[in-house]
């Protein structure tokens, strides 16, 4: 029997789910801001509009599956081509903006095409999908509890990546600020000490002095 306990040490999964609908060629994407190391594991279904508002699956419709780091100059961590059903899965190398983008495939380029898409966001093992029956109403609740906690501790952590981020740009911009400052100074200084010694001698030339 699953121990209601093991919840509250489980790094527990945030998930999120969508579905749109599109058609082959076109490439549809959207964003997901992830920490470093956390696992994600993508599901995908797609169904094409064989009649009326029917959609079915279909063996020669194809999917193809990328994921980059915005942060990174689009950095490609998974390129993958499958069927229309499957799924991936990957540990986040660096913290940052990843995108995630969808391009179906299909021998009638004008079909509808739907496609399903659910992203779980894990920071250790998740539970086998075959016990969510075993899992009781107390279990339930305590795992929900526990990804309010973690989700609130991913956005904290986000918030101090990008102030120690944003702290270190402002002591580089000062730095150099003050290094510029200090330039100009002594450039001007010498500017006025060479006026100086110009006007000096244009006076004692001129038996001014």
């Amino acid at each position: 029997m699953w121990n209601p306990l093991l919840a509250l040490v489980l790094i527990v999964q945030l998930a999120s789910a969508l579905h749109f609908y599109t058609v082959p060629g076109e490439t549809r994407c959207f964003y997901e801001e992830l920490t470093k190391g956390t696992v994600v594991i993508g599901k995908f279904d797609a169904y094409v509009n064989s009649r009326g508002d029917a959609y079915e699956a279909a063996s020669n419709l194809k999917l193809a599956i990328t994921v980059d780091e915005t942060f990174d100059n689009d950095h490609r961590v998974v390129s993958q081509k499958s069927s229309s059903s499957g799924d991936f899965t990957f540990s986040a190398l660096d913290s940052g903006e990843h995108k995630f983008c969808i391009t179906p495939s299909y021998v009638d380029k004008r079909t509808k095409v739907r496609v399903f898409f659910d992203l779980v966001l894990a920071g250790a093992e998740t539970i086998d999908s075959k016990r969510q029956d075993e899992v009781s109403v107390l279990t339930n609740k305590v795992k929900q509890l526990s990804n309010k906690v973690q989700e609130i501790q991913r956005e904290q952590k986000l918030m101090r990546e990008r102030e120690a981020l944003f702290r270190d740009q402002s002591e580089s911009t000062n730095s150099k600020v003050v290094r510029w400052s200090v330039i100009q100074l002594i450039v001007l200084l010498g500017t006025c000490a060479w006026q100086l010694q110009h006007l000096k001698g244009f006076f004692i030339k001129q038996k001014v002095l």
